[in-house]
């Protein structure tokens, strides 16, 4: 399925978020962002605000290691996420909605198949599909069998 992408002006990416990031707060007292950088490349960045532990991807050659989804649940429902592969771990960063618009994100991750653990985010989040850079994410190529609603609908609103 494919969704109109809306183009977002880059931003230029720092470790300090910016009021126009996507910024997941977890409960491990961690936060997530996602930012577009200079090159319209989407930027995951994992940490605290002393120390970044994981960003991805690690060079702008790497937009290859990323990818994105959106999905139609079953009831109205809705799922779009971005992919950020680094070795054998995946990081899917995921907005989900239900029928009534209620909105829920966090960020799933794996190891080769085997989902490790799913963290939701404690704050509202922006549309994860509002920081796909300058459309050079490459579209799932039917990942979403795997990374996709399956494993991610029980985090779907109530």
């Amino acid at each position: 399925m494919k969704k109109t992408i809306a183009f977002l002006s880059a931003v230029m990416f720092c470790s300090v978020s910016h009021a126009e990031d996507f910024i997941c707060h977890l409960k491990n007292n961690k936060t997530l962002t996602i930012s577009v950088n200079d090159t319209g490349t989407p930027v995951y960045q994992y940490g605290t605000v002393d120390h970044t532990d994981l960003r991805l991807p690690v060079e702008h050659k790497d937009i290859d290691s990323i990818r994105n989804a959106y999905l139609l649940a079953p009831g109205g429902g809705e799922v779009s996420y971005l992919r950020f592969i680094n070795g054998t771990y995946s990081y899917v960063v995921f907005t989900s909605k239900d029928a009534a618009q209620k909105v829920q994100s966090g960020v799933a991750i794996w190891k080769a198949s085997n989902l490790v653990s799913i963290l939701k985010c404690t704050n509202e989040t922006k549309p994860i599909e509002n920081y796909l850079g300058n459309a050079q994410v490459l579209t799932s190529d039917d990942d979403d069998t795997l990374y996709g609603y399956k494993y991610i609908k029980k985090y779907l609103p109530e």
